[in-house]
């Protein structure tokens, strides 16, 4: 367990969990150098990251690891669900390896639902420490640009704490996030989600300073910004909601 909090819990941790191996790292040093410095510390053939509001079913990690027995691909991903409701709240999206990636926002790539192959990881030079959020997303770029084959794996999944609490994804930290995505990959990404994440960005600048700044992505990416309106008046139609009874794994000892 990397600990990069505030304060340590390394101690108080460590006595409950004697087999686990707790390493304290600075404060606030970011996903993405918390996950990195573990991955190093591993030893093993795979890598599973996850993040301290998130909870994974008994049989997650064999379920998983199977599937990349099976496929011998480089990375899967399971859907997320809601902590409380279970509903499904991401499913991630196949990426072929032979052919150009697409599609490069609500991928539903994050850190608790993927599973990899540390060598492909380490070949696309682990999580990119730069980005303040993204990361997630840029790791699964950069793998599939170097030819990994990615799949998902409907057999299990991961539960996440949707409750707001202090997370790394504060309006600041969103903005920012996006301002360092952008930048990274802005050459590299498909117009259409170029055009998505600079109107994103613009909606958390204004946000952020008060002043209806989104009004200019209007004018800039208009076709944008009419998707955008189209996403938000759908987030107001009732999802379609998953019991306990339709889990893949068929039971609920993660409670």
């Amino acid at each position: 367990m990397i600990d990069n909090g505030c304060i340590s819990i390394c101690d108080r941790l460590s006595g409950i969990y004697p087999n686990a191996e707790f390493v304290r790292i600075p404060p606030r040093a970011g996903v993405a150098v918390a996950r990195n410095w573990g991955a190093m510390l591993g030893s093993g053939v795979y890598l599973a990251f996850l993040d301290d509001d998130d909870v994974w079913p008994v049989d997650y990690l064999a379920t998983m690891v199977a599937h990349l027995e099976a496929t011998g691909d480089g990375l899967v991903a399971a859907p997320n669900r809601d902590l409380e409701t279970e509903e499904i709240i991401a499913m991630p999206i196949p990426i072929p390896c032979d052919s150009r990636l697409k599609q490069w926002r609500e991928l539903a790539y994050m850190g608790s639902n993927m599973v990899m192959r540390a060598d492909d990881f380490w070949s696309a030079g682990g999580f990119p420490a730069r980005l303040v959020t993204g990361e997630d997303r840029a790791l699964v770029i950069r793998m599939h640009l170097n030819g990994v084959r990615i799949s998902r794996c409907l057999d299990t999944f991961v539960l996440r704490n949707m409750e707001p609490c202090d997370r790394l994804t504060s309006g600041s930290n969103l903005l920012m996030g996006k301002l360092s995505f952008l930048e990274a990959f802005r050459d590299e990404m498909p117009r259409r989600d170029r055009h998505d994440d600079q109107l994103s960005f613009l909606i958390y600048l204004s946000k952020s300073w008060g002043w209806p700044i989104w009004l200019i992505g209007v004018f800039c990416v208009p076709a944008a910004a009419f998707r955008r309106l189209l996403k938000y008046l759908r987030s107001g139609i009732p999802k379609w909601r998953i019991t306990s009874s339709t889990c893949p794994t068929g039971n609920r000892l993660y409670k």
